[in-house]
């Protein structure tokens, strides 16, 4: 039963990121919780192994989790945390190229954290943008509410005057 209701989950999960703007956004969303918790955990002196193995538990779906693994298992390897994360889908090329330049100069936690930076800016500005694009459309919908709420009392009133005026 519970192989069931992951299979299903995993699905679901899997039908929302080829959703344009819902894609989008989870993906943004899983890389900044991935890239500020990996940024968090290097910036405290873990190696990079245990980085990557504690920033992928705090992924909720299950496909960027098994995305993760593979990182993971990329690092045990030996290959550097930019060329592993070539396994993420969730996180933006831009990103990867700021953490190789972090390898380079011994700064990955600072390049990290400058990452997850720049993918909070791209989140909240499909934020801001989603909600500009909400806004008309909850606008009409509360109106047709009110529309329908005024009908309805105004209605019934019409019909008793209709009755009250055609009565000798």
């Amino acid at each position: 039963m519970r192989h069931v209701k992951g299979r299903i989950r995993d699905l679901a999960d899997r039908a929302l990121l080829r959703l344009p703007v819902v894609g989008r956004l989870i993906r943004l969303s899983a890389a900044l919780q991935y890239l500020q918790t990996l940024a968090l955990v290097i910036s405290s002196r873990q190696t990079a192994l245990d980085a990557v193995a504690n920033a992928a538990r705090v992924l909720a779906q299950q496909h960027f989790r098994a995305e993760a693994g593979q990182v993971t298992q990329a690092i045990q390897r030996g290959e550097s945390l930019s060329m592993a994360m070539r396994h993420l889908s969730m996180i933006p090329p831009v990103c990867r190229q700021l953490i190789s330049a972090g390898e380079q100069s011994a700064r990955v936690g600072k390049m990290t954290d400058r990452a997850a930076r720049l993918v909070d800016s791209w989140l909240e500005n499909d934020r801001k943008r989603i909600a500009a694009l909400l806004d008309p459309l909850l606008m009409m919908v509360v109106g047709g509410f009110v529309l329908v709420v005024v009908l309805a009392i105004l209605l019934p009133i019409f019909d008793l005057q209709s009755m009250v005026s055609t009565r000798p």
